[in-house]
């Protein structure tokens, strides 16, 4: 089972959501690059995962007709934007 670093720090400078994801080595802001957020400081790349906030497992990201919806298939149905969780594994 993969394991997800969930860092939430509020802040929208990155463009995740509200919230700054931090570098799990040296803690530092990561940056959004080409579908990856990137450590500016030590060079580590991770892939951000959108999280359902009531169980914490990954969520189905659906496109259609330029919206993007967040469904938990573990029975939460469809997760509005502003209650996502964001987090990220290596």
């Amino acid at each position: 089972m993969a394991e997800y670093n969930v860092f939430p720090t509020a802040n929208a400078a990155l463009g995740v959501g509200d919230r700054v994801l931090l570098c799990a080595v040296c803690l530092n802001p990561l940056q959004p690059e080409k579908g990856e957020l990137i450590c500016a400081n030590c060079s580590r790349h991770y892939q951000p995962v959108a999280l359902c906030p009531d169980c914490g497992k990954p969520l189905e990201v659906m496109t259609a007709c330029g919206a993007i919806d967040y469904f938990c298939q573990l029975g939460h149905g469809l997760i509005s934007r502003r209650r996502l969780v964001y987090g990220y594994q290596e």
